[in-house]
């Protein structure tokens, strides 16, 4: 399935996708009233075979961000056809060729997280509606990694 097509020429269909098998465990027995939802985005790529996965990790925290729950953690593979959307250089700098091929596999991951996690969470006390992504702000908290 081709779902996004560069300005460049390239783009990307969707390989796979993989969540953690484990179910929900809540680690303590009274939730407190305030809590968040801790997501770590993570990119790796793969330059050799052009496959970028995106990696979301995601859980419940309390207010001093003590784990309320166990994590998720939610993998798309993407390959990519064309030029390659980021890169390593020779001096171990992060080169980004295509910006928004990158917002578009981080927003359709994301998407695709909410719905896994929103089924993860079902029947439990945490089931509410999930908090909107400002994806700008999630994108600056991206690790990346190549190999």
């Amino acid at each position: 399935m081709e779902k996004y097509n560069s300005p460049n020429g390239g783009t990307y269909r969707i390989l796979s996708i993989s969540r953690t098998k484990e179910n929900l465990s809540i680690l303590s027995e009274k939730l407190p009233d305030e809590m968040k939802l801790s997501f770590l985005p993570y990119l790796v790529v793969d330059s050799r075979k052009k496959i970028i996965s995106a990696i979301l990790t995601g859980q419940f925290l309390d207010a001093a961000e003590k784990p309320l729950t166990n994590q998720l953690a939610f993998r798309m593979d993407y390959q990519i056809q064309g030029e390659m959307p980021i890169a390593l250089t020779d001096k171990k700098m992060i080169k980004v060729n295509d910006n928004n091929m990158i917002v578009s596999i981080f927003d359709t991951t994301v998407g695709a997280f909410r719905g896994i996690l929103f089924e993860w969470l079902l029947n439990s006390e945490l089931q509410k509606p999930l908090p909107l992504v400002n994806l700008n702000d999630f994108l600056n908290k991206v690790q990346v990694s190549f190999s």
